[in-house]
């Protein structure tokens, strides 16, 4: 904007410019050739030795010009001369007009305050310039061993190139960190598929609810079948309703371990060969989106029938309509790519007939979809400059990373999975979140989590396996073997999701024994003498004592989800560097700093439930107890003092 502002007063300038005279004569004589013409609209003023623009030069005249009152006599000739053919000394005649003082002050003002734009705009690319060179700076001990990024052919996997050759520094045509197939799909590669069928969700949904709202369940039904059907074809549409129709047939008899392990076996379909490949060839054409969207249809397309399967079961009075089944499955926001909301849920939402809104609950939709904008931007713009998901897959390079770049880069590659997942289902739930439904809420971020019980980076599939599984066979999480059969159970459909491998069942294997630990710890120190202890200890010390044991739970839920992000020779470098060659300094550290976060996470989370949940008023005393102990006037004294000392 500055750019074009600037051209189009230089234009301006030199048109009038050109119009007072064709040449300048500086005081000791040397001529200031104008160089005007349609090719060259900037104007470019050539001094002998010295260079300047032309806003720097008219700026100067315009100055002097209305301070002393005079201007140039145009030339007799008329056209522009040569430089020997021009007068030496010309002609200044006195000008009384202030009009003429005046636009020449005006135009003096407008210069400089182009100048100065132009300066900031330059100030601003040199300081983008140094940032980058400090970066860079920062990494020449081991930059060279990241040129393998951008000369190695024969890797299969897109990647980025550090540092960017033959651009300037801080430049964003350097290529960006491309190694999240997710992020990409999402808001680069297909973005405009995915924008085009949201938008066209969001415009027939708007029309029906004001025409027909009663039928608008009818009409998000309608709009994702059509969506599901020209992506990926007919076939692929008739192999989801054939599922959906199995499932609900075996739910008509209301047996929940029939339909859980029915669910179950069809979900293992989609996992095992050679029922994938069998089931694969029903998608038609031949595109890279294509193994995306099957997995994501088939896997959530299961989930959704296991849990209208379950509550069907748990319907006391006839049963669920297929049709219901159809129009919970075919929501196009959650079909591909979830969340995941249960159906006891979403049929109530769906089919309420009051559709006004909260007040100030658009305002916020619109704040929700700015800021979700805007963190897309940001982090799109960081891919250009830090390659935080492609430096972890070359264990030699990460060896040459000191303890702190180490444990720095698995912390914020576990931040930025949580930014992904909030970002992508927060999409989703902003356009949910339109058509009148309460989606599932974004994840919890990864450094407020400091116990096993509240990791999750799926709150839909979290929910769905705390509601069907982990709170049915837990019951009040008391016992301890209920416990541990829940908890197996829990991520046994869970790995059963991710898809078996040994990444995931090792993943599976940390968080389960971390989930049953921090129970059988909790229930060691509520036994004597330990619990004696506690009572003794003060509010504030119980807490200190409680951070230290999170502290080492923190890093390990760290270090665990690391295994699904990376790799596992990547998380046991982490571990032998935090606990092992960076024992005592670097180990200390890191655990204080996470110890004091603790604390602040533990204070920021009693203040939030005194907010959320506070203490209700001491109940009032029966009238006859308060006559036979004391006086009648003393009775609202005691509620005065009592409403007193809460709000104190």
């Amino acid at each position: 904007m500055v750019c074009s502002a600037s051209v189009m007063l230089q234009m301006i300038l030199v048109t009038f410019y050109t119009s007072l005279s064709n040449c300048i004569h500086t005081r000791n004589g040397e001529v200031l050739n104008i160089c005007c013409s349609a090719d060259k609209p900037s104007c470019i003023i050539t001094w002998p030795i010295v260079y300047c623009t032309d806003l720097e030069v008219l700026s100067h005249l315009c100055c002097q010009w209305s301070k002393y009152k005079y201007i140039m006599s145009p030339l007799t000739s008329g056209s522009s001369l040569s430089g020997g053919q021009r007068d030496p000394l010309p002609t200044l005649r006195s000008v009384d007009d202030h009009h003429t003082t005046f636009t020449f002050l005006s135009l003096h003002v407008l210069t400089r305050v182009f100048i100065h734009l132009s300066k900031l705009k330059l100030w601003w690319g040199n300081l983008l310039g140094l940032l980058r060179s400090s970066l860079q700076n920062s990494l020449s001990s081991w930059g060279s061993k990241l040129h393998f990024l951008s000369t190695r052919s024969t890797s299969t996997t897109p990647c980025c190139v550090w540092p960017c050759s033959g651009q300037p520094a801080g430049s964003l045509k350097c290529r960006a960190d491309t190694a999240d197939f997710e992020w990409m799909m999402w808001f680069s590669t297909f973005r405009e598929h995915i924008l085009f069928a949201l938008s066209g969700h969001v415009l027939f949904a708007k029309i029906c609810s004001m025409l027909a709202p009663q039928f608008r369940s009818l009409v998000y039904m309608v709009y994702g079948l059509l969506a599901v059907w020209t992506s990926m074809g007919w076939t692929y549409v008739s192999l989801m309703l054939s599922h959906c129709i199995l499932l609900y047939s075996i739910s008509l008899v209301k047996i929940r371990w029939l339909c859980f392990v029915a669910g179950l076996c069809t979900l293992a379909t989609f996992k095992c060969e050679p029922f994938v490949s069998w089931q694969a060839g029903f998608v038609e054409g031949d595109f890279e989106l294509r193994h995306v969207l099957f997995y994501g249809g088939c896997g959530f397309t299961i989930m959704r029938c296991v849990s209208f399967a379950l509550e069907n079961c748990e319907r006391k009075d006839g049963h669920y309509s297929v049709l219901e089944l159809l129009k919970y499955n075919f929501y196009l926001p959650f079909f591909y790519f979830g969340p995941i909301m249960t159906f006891d849920k979403f049929y109530v939402q769906v089919n309420k007939s009051d559709l006004t809104r909260k007040e100030r609950e658009m305002w916020n939709i619109s704040l929700q979809g700015l800021i979700h904008l805007g963190v897309i931007i940001v982090v799109d713009v960081l891919f250009h400059f830090m390659y935080i998901l492609t430096i972890p897959t070359d264990i030699k390079l990460l060896k040459h990373l000191s303890d702190w770049a180490l444990v720095g880069l698995a912390y914020i590659n576990l931040v930025y999975d949580w930014i992904k997942a909030a970002i992508m289902f927060g999409v989703i739930n902003t356009v949910s979140r339109l058509d009148h439904l309460d989606p599932p809420k974004p994840p919890k971020c990864i450094t407020m989590l400091y116990v096993f019980s509240e990791t999750h980076f799926d709150r839909g599939i979290n929910d769905w396996l705390c509601k069907y599984v982990y709170n049915y066979l837990g019951g009040k999480h008391e016992n301890v073997v209920e416990e541990l059969v829940a908890t197996l159970c829990t991520y046994g459909v869970a790995i059963l999701w991710l898809g078996p491998c040994e990444v995931v069942l090792v993943w599976a294997f940390f968080n389960c024994f971390g989930l049953n630990f921090e129970m059988w710890t909790a229930k060691a120190f509520s036994m004597e003498p330990f619990a004696s202890f506690e009572a003794a200890m003060s509010e504030a010390m119980s807490r200190r004592i409680r951070a230290i044991f999170n502290t080492f739970n923190f890093w390990c839920i760290v270090l665990f989800n690391l295994m699904a992000l990376n790799s596992l020779d990547f998380v046991k470098l982490v571990t032998k560097r935090l606990l092992l060659k960076g024992f005592p300094i670097t180990t200390v550290i890191v655990m204080f700093v996470t110890y004091c976060l603790i604390q602040v996470i533990k204070e920021r989370e009693r203040r939030q439930a005194l907010i959320d949940d506070p203490d209700p008023l001491p109940p009032a005393a029966p009238l006859n107890a308060a006559a036979a102990t004391c006086p009648p006037t003393a009775a609202p004294q005691a509620v005065a003092d009592s409403s007193k000392e809460k709000a104190e």
